[in-house]
């Protein structure tokens, strides 16, 4: 039993910290803008959806707000280069 009770009281002080920010989607035309966070509050993703596919270009972002990778997505596939690193400017 006491071992329950500690389970359960690390599973919730867990939960509490590891608080998620939920995305945030808006509509653009006739695309949806969808853009997603760190934990910190940070952007880590930011692109498009087109007919629940992602389409045009994708950026991701690591939890200080800098760019990582860069690409772009025709229909939901990965299409022409993609950029990661320093690369990016």
């Amino acid at each position: 039993m006491k071992r329950l009770l500690i389970i359960a009281i690390l599973a919730f002080s867990f939960g509490v910290n590891a608080q998620q920010i939920a995305p945030k989607f808006e509509k653009v035309g006739e695309k949806v803008k969808a853009t997603y966070f760190h934990a910190n509050g940070e952007i880590s993703q930011q692109g498009f959806f087109l007919n629940e596919k992602l389409q045009g270009e994708w950026t991701m972002f690591d939890t200080k707000g800098e760019k990582i990778a860069m690409g772009n997505y025709d229909k939901g596939v990965k299409t022409g280069k993609w950029l990661f690193g320093k690369a990016i400017s």
